[in-house]
């Protein structure tokens, strides 16, 4: 089952019990972001999926907001998790996700990959969350536990002009006379104590 909705003569087909949230148009009328219960979502002014490969991106809440930035070059969703996230409108891709804690004191800002800045004390509201299988709890590694590694406002400043994040990690590598770090974060994790 299918729930039609239709924008300016643009019927667009939704998931059973999805409701949509949140819409945003291309200056040039072009393209559209629709924000859903579970999805964010590209079009064309033709009904055809703007994102090739992955045009649907899965929310981590509530879409409640969507706007297009930087000349209709990004997309820019607000969640119901508290967080807001840019995208490369071309394909979808996340650049960076930005949480401001409800204390209005601390941030983080973060790539996909996990490089990172934040306010003091605000390392800790992110990290990774690790599973051992199904007869094991999993751990959780703040992020920083690493800070040596994924602390990179230089790489941060990049991402938007770039919309690219290993370009961005190379360009800022470069600028600061940093060598490349290839680290499997599971090579770098802490011990884990049991008692």
């Amino acid at each position: 089952h299918l729930d039609i909705h239709t924008v300016e003569s643009l019927t667009l087909a939704l998931e059973r019990y999805e409701i949509s949230r949140s819409l945003a148009v291309a200056r040039d009328a072009d393209a559209y972001i629709l924000g859903t219960e579970w999805w964010l979502r590209s079009y064309n002014a033709k009904d055809k999926k703007r994102w090739q490969k992955g045009w649907e991106v899965p929310a981590p809440g509530a879409t409640w907001a969507v706007n297009l930035a930087d000349r209709d070059r990004l997309a820019v969703a607000a969640y119901g998790d508290g967080t807001i996230r840019w995208y490369r409108l071309t394909d979808g891709r996340e650049l960076l996700a930005f949480f401001p804690h409800i204390d209005m004191k601390r941030w983080v800002l973060w790539t996909p990959s996990g490089y990172y800045d934040a306010s003091p004390g605000a390392e800790d509201l992110i990290g990774w969350h690790l599973n051992r299988g199904k007869d094991q709890s999993a751990d959780f590694f703040p992020t920083s536990r690493f800070r040596a590694q994924f602390y990179r406002p230089d790489v941060l400043a990049k991402m938007l002009e770039i919309a690219d994040e290993k370009m961005s990690v190379e360009v800022a590598n470069a600028e600061a006379g940093r060598r490349p770090q290839a680290v499997a974060i599971t090579q770098a994790l802490p011990p884990v104590v049991e008692i």
